[in-house]
């Protein structure tokens, strides 16, 4: 939970999430689109973690962190 993960396969493609919660081989991710009210279910197969994660307190402000990431189309 926490950790930032890119899109590598779908209409998606590129776009950075948030991983929730995890439940067999799906993740349940908070995006761009999809906000921590309504999650985006993704196959571990079509996710590439990136070297990033949020902490506790920044998981409050997801939206606002992944709405840069997707501007910038990088992490560093």
């Amino acid at each position: 939970m926490g950790d930032v993960v890119k899109s590598t396969a779908g209409k998606d493609v590129g776009t950075f999430y948030v991983v929730v919660d995890r439940c067999g081989r799906f993740l349940y991710l908070a995006g761009p689109k999809y906000g921590m009210k309504r999650l985006k279910r993704k196959n571990m197969k079509h996710v590439q973690k990136v070297n990033m994660h949020l902490d506790k307190l920044l998981f409050k402000e997801v939206d606002g962190v992944l709405k840069k990431l997707n501007e910038r189309g990088r992490v560093a």
